[in-house]
């Protein structure tokens, strides 16, 4: 297996998001408008249209996504991330793992590819989800931070995510979500048309 790319996009994750100034608080407008702002930022950075070069396109990704104050600028040192269990994108109840925000935004995050197409929503509780249509980048199974494919149901989870999902809770992000949208949910948002039932097969080792 070859890690040297994944060991530079790790060497470059490491300093963390401790510097980020925090958001202040804004109306539900305001931040709606901020969400739509990041949806934008992180489609801008991580297009879609560029999947097709593979690793470079992850590494480019990767490195803007290190860069992007409109992410920074909503997110402390650490998120969790994971699937959700229920599609109540609650973290109290979903399996998910605590990471260093840089980590999950340079190794993680850059996996994906997005369409620019997203959606707001104001969950029971108060908290923001931005939903993002996306889909997982055609990279070497070897490319990827963690050995997905030692398990078949993580595998075709990764393979079969159609959105990533950003939880914020008082205007700060604290779970991060992959996610299959069901393809009978519309999205408000659709600049680059969405990707949902798309699906791919399991690489062979």
């Amino acid at each position: 297996m070859r890690h040297a790319g994944i060991a530079a996009l790790f060497l470059m994750a490491v300093p963390s998001s401790a510097g980020a100034q925090m958001p202040a608080m804004q109306s539900p407008a305001e931040f709606d408008t901020r969400l739509g702002t990041l949806a934008a930022a992180i489609h801008q950075a991580c297009p879609q249209s560029e999947a097709a070069a593979g690793v470079s396109a992850r590494d480019g990704c990767a490195e803007r996504l290190g860069h992007l104050n409109a992410l920074s600028s909503v997110t402390s040192d650490a998120l969790l991330w994971g699937g959700t269990q229920n599609a109540g994108f609650d973290p109290s109840k979903d399996k998910l793992t605590r990471m260093d925000a840089m980590v999950w935004r340079k190794l993680y995050l850059s996996l994906f590819a997005f369409t620019g197409t997203y959606k707001i929503e104001t969950l029971s509780n108060g908290d923001k989800l931005l939903r993002l249509d996306a889909g997982i980048r055609p990279i070497a199974p070897e490319e990827f931070p963690y050995p997905f494919w030692h398990s078949a149901d993580k595998w075709r989870d990764y393979l079969q995510s159609s959105q990533i999902g950003l939880l914020f809770r008082n205007n700060k992000l604290i779970a991060a979500y992959r996610h299959q949208r069901r393809c009978g949910t519309a999205p408000s948002h659709r600049p680059g048309g969405a990707l949902c039932g798309r699906r791919r097969s399991r690489p062979q080792l």
